[in-house]
């Protein structure tokens, strides 16, 4: 099955779980002040807003951050503050964070590669799970999935990724399947595993164009749909309706925003602009407005210039009917000034319409975190570590 692009846009396997020891000589978070930066917010449903700062790779760099709501403070670099005897800190690399109840699972893809659990309410070590070249991981009731190059990083670029399952109760991996080549973004829903494959390391830069749909029961490959070049980040939201970013070739083929699943899902061929538009980031969030995808990109198609200024956009995709609403946006938050800007991940407030944003800056400086208000005023911002790409909201 192929699908029909909405938005046109042009961007820039197993190893063993390895169990770690607790750190029992950490305090409670709330002794870490941080940097206060806004008003509390006592009244909304979320206690935390984590950030997991990539790093520079190869200098196991990568830290984790969290916004408190209820007074307004800002923490930097939380793991290595409440897990002091934890040798190495978090890891080399962060690519993905998600929070599963009362923990938050960090993806670290440099190094060996790792998954780190930590409890999302103190951040105190968990465990470390070894799987190489992990990218991003999603969750059912008994098992997290992890999307794994399998090394392809080193040596082996024609080397097809996997799925790599675990079994959460004891942080152990249990089992993996062969995908296609190096598989990014990917999404549990209604029984089965949708992972995207990008094929972005492969030695002819052919890449790949698939995602691979699982049994989550059997856990067998069960069907692939063929959507466009280089697949990254894919989102499916509570009434099945799926949509994957592909981030084209980089001189030949545009990237994009394509529906996979749900109705009309072969036949969304809407546009957002007549200019294509270079994909920064995205995000789905599901609130009271309704569940929307969040994309933030500029029409300064194919401009390579590190000094070139940009003009950014905020595209907002209504997942049930795929409505597309277009803004201005000026991150007046950016690390290197409004016009250098350059968004690297990008979060949203369900319950408020707030949009955090993180900005890389030069890729190796610190970067910033910014919120904006609904109406894209900026509301506060802080520095952040180096290359804020991904958030988290954690409930109470």
């Amino acid at each position: 099955m192929k699908s029909k692009a909405l938005l046109v846009f042009s961007m820039v396997a197993v190893a063993i779980a390895a169990g770690c020891t607790k750190d029992e000589t950490a305090s409670r978070d709330e002794d870490l002040a941080g940097i206060n930066v806004a008003v509390g917010e006592t009244s909304g449903p979320y206690q935390k807003l984590f950030v997991l700062n990539e790093g520079k790779q190869g200098t196991n760099n990568a830290t984790l951050d969290f916004f408190r709501f209820s007074d307004g403070n800002y923490v930097q670099s939380t793991f290595r503050k409440m897990n002091p005897t934890v040798t190495g800190g978090l890891g080399d690399t962060g690519n993905d964070l998600k929070i599963d109840k009362d923990k938050a699972w960090a993806v670290l893809n440099g190094g060996p590669g790792l998954v780190e659990v930590l409890s999302a309410k103190n951040e105190t070590h968990i465990a470390t799970i070894s799987i190489p070249t992990p990218r991003n991981i999603a969750f059912d009731d008994d098992y997290a999935y992890v999307s794994s190059w399998s090394g392809a990083y080193y040596g082996g670029a024609d080397r097809k990724g996997a799925v790599v399952r675990v079994r959460k109760s004891k942080y152990e991996v249990v089992d993996s399947v062969t995908v296609g080549y190096q598989p990014e973004g990917i999404a549990v829903y209604d029984g089965k595993i949708y992972v995207a494959c990008c094929g972005g390391a492969k030695s002819d830069y052919s890449y790949d164009d698939r995602i691979f749909v699982l049994d989550a029961k059997t856990f067998k490959p069960t069907d692939t749909i063929t959507v466009a070049k280089n697949l990254k980040d894919i989102f499916i939201d509570s009434k099945g309706n799926g949509w994957v970013t592909a981030m084209g070739d980089f001189f030949s083929i545009h990237s994009g925003v394509y529906k996979f699943l749900g109705d009309n899902a072969e036949s969304c061929n809407s546009t957002v602009s007549d200019t294509p538009v270079r994909f920064s980031c995205a995000t789905l969030s599901e609130g009271a407005s309704g569940s929307n995808l969040y994309i933030i990109g500029t029409e300064d198609e194919w401009v390579w210039d590190p000094k070139a200024e940009k003009n950014w956009k905020l595209y907002t995709v209504n997942t049930g009917t795929g409505a597309v609403a277009v803004e201005d946006f000026t991150p007046e938050g950016a690390a290197l000034g409004p016009r250098s800007a350059v968004p690297y991940g990008i979060c949203v407030n369900g319950s408020n319409g707030d949009l955090y944003i993180g900005d890389a800056g030069d890729y190796v400086a610190p970067g910033t975190i910014s919120c904006y208000s609904q109406d894209l005023r900026l509301k506060w911002m802080t520095t952040a570590g180096v290359d804020p790409g991904h958030m988290a909201l954690y409930r109470k």
